[in-house]
């Protein structure tokens, strides 16, 4: 039984970590980046400052979304060594 349950838990939590890392980098970095450069260049006095940390939040897209997945495969597999013990 508790095999059973500790390997339930260690796939639904690298389900879940590959589920956070795509929301992490899609909702919460890219789509406010790309938002954050149309506003900025709609401007009347194009606002480059902004530009620039709109430009770096689409470049960490990535970094936050593979951190966030490997937090949870790293939980999965914690799991899994709990479950095999």
């Amino acid at each position: 039984m508790k095999t059973l349950v500790f390997g339930l838990l260690g796939v639904l939590s690298i389900l879940g970590g590959i589920a956070a890392g795509v929301y992490v980098g899609i909702f919460l970095f890219l789509v406010p980046g790309i938002r954050e450069i149309v506003e900025a260049v709609q401007a009347t006095p194009v606002d480059g400052n902004a530009v620039a940390w709109a430009v770096v939040k689409i470049l960490l897209t990535e970094t936050a979304a593979g951190l966030t997945a490997v937090g949870g495969f790293l939980l999965g597999v914690f799991f899994f060594k709990l479950a095999s013990d």
